[in-house]
């Protein structure tokens, strides 16, 4: 049975960070970036700098629910 869960490793504020996320996730988080033009990584850059202090995985969650 394959993860339900997909890690990524990604580069934000010139350091290397992994992210996991339901694979879910990370496919509705492609099309938003799609859909805006952008890469996913300069996505998860912009979340960071919207939401400073929370952990990027809650953040990049409540943005795709709010974008989907």
């Amino acid at each position: 049975m394959a993860s339900k869960l997909r890690h990524e490793r990604v580069w934000l504020n010139g350091q290397e960070t992994g992210l996991t996320l339901e694979r879910s996730f990370w496919s509705a988080l492609e099309q938003i970036a799609k859909r805006r033009r952008r890469s996913v990584e300069c996505l998860l850059h912009e979340i960071e700098e919207t939401q400073p202090r929370r952990a990027l995985r809650t953040a990049v969650i409540e943005f795709v629910l709010s974008n989907a």
